[in-house]
């Protein structure tokens, strides 16, 4: 994912089974050998957005937040409103 897609289009949704540190050491290992050609390549900050999901809350509408965020703005930017809006993992 992190090889092919640019991380500012990027949402991944996580829950209480999720184990973060595995996550962030999967994500890292896949940035430590991003070919040249990668839309991530560039320097400067990268990181991936986490949207924590539960039962029930706001859900679908911090989603569409995430998703409609516009590219320039900056990764996480704004809190998109909600309690289960978890930050980003920062790459480097």
């Amino acid at each position: 994912m992190v090889r092919a897609v640019p991380l500012q289009r990027v949402v991944l949704l996580v829950d209480d089974s999720t184990d973060i540190g595995l996550l962030k050491q999967t994500l890292q290992a896949a940035w430590a050998s991003l070919p040249a050609d990668s839309p991530n390549a560039s320097a400067g900050p990268h990181e991936v957005r986490l949207l924590q999901v539960s039962s029930g809350g706001r859900m679908l509408d911090v989603l569409l937040a995430l998703l409609t965020e516009p590219a320039d703005a900056g990764c996480c930017s704004q809190d998109p409103g909600s309690a289960e809006y978890r930050p980003h993992l920062g790459l480097r």
